[in-house]
């Protein structure tokens, strides 16, 4: 998602420190036809995470679950490739690495220094062979192992036994394990910021949050309430109240020991991902929770308060909101992450218009790009909204298009690279088909069974 040359909303752009090359956008929307490929590609990410942090193929030998291009035979036994720009603090790296379901086919690692890519590591041959940087040595150096490590490789005659090489990493590294992981689990801290964008930082919005609940960073308490209380006056939905209740999970009859057995998986699961409270939907019932560092299951229940006739307020469980209430509750988190001053995050979201009404979506994309200013924050996001095909709101190279090819491949491109150039109404364009990335749908007469009288 880097910048060209669109004069439009200069403020949308964020460039690194020290170099006019690297101009990064802060928003990028990405539209396309029903299975264009949007929502591969946040799964991309989601996987591409996981297999870094360490919850993918966690022991020696364990099959890594890559998923190859499957319409093509000659695709099927190829590796799958993740490259990634990111930038932490005044750092900017390039790390990529490719996978087959068995092992980790190459691994690679630079940083932006000057005006040049300068080498961290590579790693070859199907982890048979490295490429060692001259700023890995060195961080390597300043290394010692704890008191209950041991090197990892037969036979070390390094005068020093406590002192870690670059050796002891890469003997340490299995076959199905990407070295960031390794390096990050034995102490490289100039690995730590890196490792701790995938962890932390990237954040991704399912469609279907309640199976893959996302972090409330925030503290659960009288603060948080009340700022869940002024953003839903925001939207219109009628709450005039949000309450939080602490939940005792085993003293409370609602939960069946199946439900009781399901949070936990849940809350251990987003234990290993990062720290902050998540939410889950069980039944009417809305929880938050985290697990506390004495392994405790902390969780608390959110009510939606709704003022009646006679001026009292009644309390409703979050379950028996409106779907679209529920959306937003679950975009709540992300909202107030990205609005609080020293935010860092890139927010991913699929299918930002999901049960939302069109000036919902537009609201939430300009609160972002309102609120956002020069923090090192950015916002992408997968929809159908045409509402927001607005160029008073984006500029041309922050809208994509997702595109299947005939061989059901998918690409990206953006409305930047059409010549000449939108100028008028980009919605209206794209809704006729201009730009591609639309549905082409056949005459129902193709079924045969059906009337089509138009």
């Amino acid at each position: 998602m880097i910048a060209s040359d669109v004069e439009s909303h200069p403020d949308h752009v964020i460039a690194h420190e020290g170099s006019t090359k690297k101009r990064v956008l802060k928003t990028s929307v990405i539209y396309g036809a029903n299975a264009s490929g949007k929502s591969n590609f946040v799964r991309a990410l989601d996987f591409a995470r996981d297999l870094i942090i360490g919850n993918l193929a966690t022991q020696r030998g364990e099959q890594i679950p890559s998923l190859p291009f499957m319409f093509d035979l000659e695709f099927m036994g190829e590796p799958s490739r993740f490259e990634f720009e990111v930038k932490c603090g005044s750092r900017l790296l390039q790390y990529g690495f490719e996978v087959t379901d068995e092992l980790v086919v190459s691994e690679w690692l630079y940083e932006w220094i000057g005006d040049n890519w300068e080498l961290w590591f590579r790693r070859l041959d199907e982890s048979k062979s490295y490429e060692i940087g001259t700023l890995l040595n060195a961080a390597v150096e300043a290394l010692s192992l704890e008191s209950n490590q041991t090197p990892l490789i037969e036979g070390d005659t390094t005068p020093d036994s406590r002192k870690v090489s670059v050796s002891y990493l890469l003997g340490g590294t299995r076959q199905n394990q990407l070295f960031l992981n390794e390096a990050y689990n034995r102490g490289v801290k100039e690995f730590e910021a890196l490792y701790d964008w995938f962890l932390r930082r990237l954040v991704l919005v399912f469609p279907d949050a309640g199976d893959m609940p996302i972090p409330f960073p925030q503290q659960i308490d009288e603060d948080f309430a009340s700022k869940l209380t002024e953003l839903m006056d925001i939207f219109g939905v009628g709450i005039t109240d949000v309450r939080l209740d602490p939940v005792d999970l085993e003293e409370d009859s609602r939960f069946p020991p199946s439900m009781k057995e399901a949070l936990r998986r849940a809350a251990f699961r987003a234990s290993n991902n990062t720290k902050g409270y998540r939410s889950l939907q069980l039944n009417e019932t809305t929880l938050l929770f985290n697990v506390g560092e004495d392994k405790e299951i902390k969780s608390t229940e959110i009510f939606a308060g709704h003022r009646a006739k006679q001026g009292y307020t009644f309390m409703f469980q979050l379950g028996q909101e409106s779907e679209g209430t529920r959306r937003l509750f679950v975009l709540a988190p992300v909202i107030l992450d990205f609005l609080r001053e020293n935010n860092d995050r890139v927010y991913v979201i699929d299918e930002l218009e999901r049960k939302l009404h069109p000036k919902l979506s537009f609201l939430i994309l300009n609160m972002f790009l309102k609120n956002s200013g020069q923090k090192p924050s950015q916002l992408i996001v997968t929809t159908h909204e045409t509402q927001i095909l607005d160029l008073g709101l984006l500029r041309t190279d922050e809208i994509w298009f997702a595109e299947k090819d005939p061989d059901g491949g998918s690409s990206l491109f953006s409305l930047e690279e059409f010549t000449p150039r939108p100028s008028g109404d980009v919605r209206d364009e794209y809704l006729h088909g201009r730009f591609g990335a639309t549905p082409i749908p056949l005459s129902i007469s193709n079924l045969g069974w059906a009337d089509d009288d138009t």
